[in-house]
């Protein structure tokens, strides 16, 4: 029978005292990313992905999600969007630009 012989794989990346730091930092703010914790880390003097920052989370019971905020449409907003489309409907559209309210 051959079995596994203990610690021979790769050793963790981040240690016990990273993994602390990484709690703290997401019970002061819950909606950190990874990418920022993992430039937190860097700052401290430990170079790591986001990639292992997120798969050290899971390791700890956090897990993954997006907030689904979505907005809610009322009757006037959609009788809005009507009377605006009906009025714009034969502009010349080649000569419009649509941003996301990016700052050129």
């Amino acid at each position: 029978m051959v079995s596994r012989k203990q610690g021979s794989g790769r050793p963790r990346k981040i240690t016990s005292k990273f993994s602390k730091s990484l709690e703290q930092s997401i019970q002061r703010d819950k909606l950190v990313s990874t990418r920022t914790l993992a430039k937190k880390l860097c700052q401290m003097g430990f170079e790591v992905s986001h990639v292992t920052v997120s798969r050290h989370l899971g390791i700890l019971g956090y897990k993954k999600s997006l907030s689904r905020v979505t907005p809610i449409l009322t009757a006037i907003h959609k009788q809005k969007h009507i009377e605006w489309v009906q009025k714009h409907i034969n502009d010349n559209w080649n000569t419009t630009l649509f941003s996301d309210e990016t700052t050129f």
